[in-house]
């Protein structure tokens, strides 16, 4: 228990309590102080607990944008396993189905050259040239393919079987390996790529060792092929196409197709969509977009209206601003999906007078109807050129700005630029030249171009959910608006708090002076008294001498 030594050596002075004095007298002067000091402190770290609220709700929508994004509402259809079918890009694919008809596949070549004892027998040295190209005609004649160069190996005197699959396999277009066939003797099977300009013919050069030369069929290849090379052919709602490849994306717009097997009667391959999950992905982002709006409008509440309660964000402007931000994203509409922006109120989505989003699913469940590739623009990225020769991948991750894009190239020199942008060019294989865009606002998409094209445009489209998730991370980030009100509020918590601090030190000192004051005066006040006892106790004598 504490003990008050002031007080208990105040038994012949004033008698007051001169300790809860000087405490009553400092917190007279210093609590308004203090009280104003708590008061903006807490208030700071209510708004900061309103701002994680915010960041909560902003997060919960940004999840509803990547859930919205992950699905696919619209999907390739075909009756067949013989063909397979991939959509990439709903907006090219065709509405009215497709008659595919698989008459033939495409094949590789594969060569069998029999007989050995081990893949370790020896084959010797010497020079062996592999051409590629197209075996034609009885006797059959080869012609060789101008795009695909051929390629001399030379062997090292010594060189065995193994060694010879292993210098084919190097060689882009031939696969070749040592089967052990089983009866004894081991084979070297070579296989081409699929195509008929892509088989294979060998020619063993001056020099060369007969274990070499044995592989030679430049005259003819029926001594060892097994299976010639040969195009797929396809008819396409009755129209028959040769194709090198078991896949093929240049015949049906959007799709690519893989052949699996011939088929017995044709295909039927389209595009269908799914609106029921369609409507569902949507009313789950009107419904979390409103929540949040709603989490806004409680968190800026001033509180003016009788009966209501000021919100944790009340005088503060960032959670209107934030969602100002999000709404000019909703009513802006979306760039780059063709001629004219598309809104979301063509999709049904309409904005009520509070700032609310309302669905009205009729209208929806009437687009995706009509139009569903119109729900693609709300959901995902897209970046197309209707122009032939032209192909795209890849997706510009620089924050440009979506729209049409203008792409120049000089045949004479090769250089290619996009809206004014040098692009890096590679030339391929296969005479084509890959543009790309290394650094700044349109970085992360190639442009491949066939040697005719002298310019393109290109459609970049951000999707509402990218555009919406972009303002989400804006808000969010490091160096965004309610972190730079998060640091505001901490640095007010720290400030008032050294103030606080600074204010005690000053209350005691105070007490402090007080007390001793008090000390000062209870120490004259006990002296008077125990003079004026000494006058009393003399004065009472003398009256009784007398």
């Amino acid at each position: 228990m504490a003990v008050d030594i002031l007080s208990s050596l105040n038994t012949g002075g004033t008698g007051i309590n001169l300790a809860d004095l000087a405490s009553d007298l400092t917190n007279a002067e210093f609590a308004p102080k203090r009280n104003i000091i708590n008061n903006r402190i807490d208030k700071a770290e209510v708004s900061i607990s309103g701002l994680d609220r915010l960041r909560g709700q902003l997060d919960e929508l940004s999840g509803t944008m990547a859930n919205l994004s992950s699905y696919e509402t619209m999907s390739a259809t075909t009756d067949d396993p013989a063909v397979s079918v991939l959509l990439t890009d709903p907006k090219k694919a065709p509405t009215i189905p497709s008659s595919v008809e698989v008459i033939q596949t495409a094949k590789t070549q594969v060569l069998e050259f029999a007989g050995f004892t081990s893949a370790d027998q020896e084959l010797g040295g010497g020079p062996l040239t592999i051409n590629f190209g197209e075996w034609a005609g009885d006797p059959p004649v080869f012609t060789e393919n101008p795009d695909l160069p051929g390629k001399t190996v030379t062997f090292q005197a010594g060189s065995t079987l193994a060694d010879m699959a292993e210098a084919l396999n190097m060689i882009d277009g031939v696969t070749a390996r040592v089967l052990d066939v089983g009866d004894g003797t081991f084979s070297l099977g070579v296989i081409s790529e699929t195509g008929t300009k892509q088989a294979l013919r060998f020619t063993a050069g001056p020099g060369a060792d007969p274990g070499i030369a044995q592989l030679d069929f430049s005259a003819d290849p029926t001594p060892f092929q097994v299976r010639g090379a040969s195009d797929a052919i396809v008819a396409v709602d009755g129209i028959a196409v040769l194709r090198p490849s078991n896949e093929i994306d240049d015949l049906i717009p959007g799709m690519t197709l893989t052949l699996n097997g011939e088929t017995d009667f044709p295909a039927t391959v389209g595009v269908q969509s799914d609106p029921d999950m369609a409507l569902s992905l949507m009313q789950s982002f009107v419904e979390t977009y409103n929540s949040t709006r709603t989490a806004v409008k409680e968190l800026s509440n001033r509180g003016f209206v009788e009966g209501e309660t000021a919100g944790a964000l009340a005088g503060d402007m960032v959670a209107s601003t934030v969602m100002n931000s999000l709404s000019r994203v909703l009513s802006g509409g979306m760039s780059g999906f063709g001629d004219d922006p598309i809104y979301l109120s063509q999709l049904g989505i309409q904005t009520q007078r509070d700032g609310s989003l309302y669905l009205n699913t009729s209208m929806f469940e009437e687009v995706m109807t009509d139009d569903p590739v119109l729900f693609e623009s709300v959901m995902r990225d897209s970046l197309r050129s209707t122009e032939p020769g032209v192909t795209l991948s890849g997706m510009p991750a620089g924050g440009g700005a979506p729209g049409r894009l203008s792409f120049d190239r000089d045949p004479a020199t090769g250089i290619a630029t996009l809206n004014g942008t040098i692009m890096t060019g590679t030339v391929l294989d296969d005479g084509r030249t890959e543009y790309a865009i290394l650094k700044g606002e349109y970085a992360g998409f190639s442009i491949t171009v066939e040697d005719t094209v002298e310019s393109a445009n290109i459609d970049y489209g951000k999707s509402m959910s990218s555009l919406l998730t972009d303002a989400i991370e804006t808000a969010l980030s490091g160096g965004g608006l309610i972190s730079q009100r998060e640091d505001s509020y901490n640095s007010t918590i720290a400030r008032e708090q050294t103030a606080l601090d600074e204010l005690e030190d000053k209350a005691v000192a105070i007490e402090t002076r007080y007390k001793a004051k008090f000390t000062a005066m209870e120490t004259i006040v006990s002296q008077l008294n125990a003079t004026g006892d000494y006058l009393t106790s003399l004065i009472d004598a003398w009256n009784a001498n007398d």
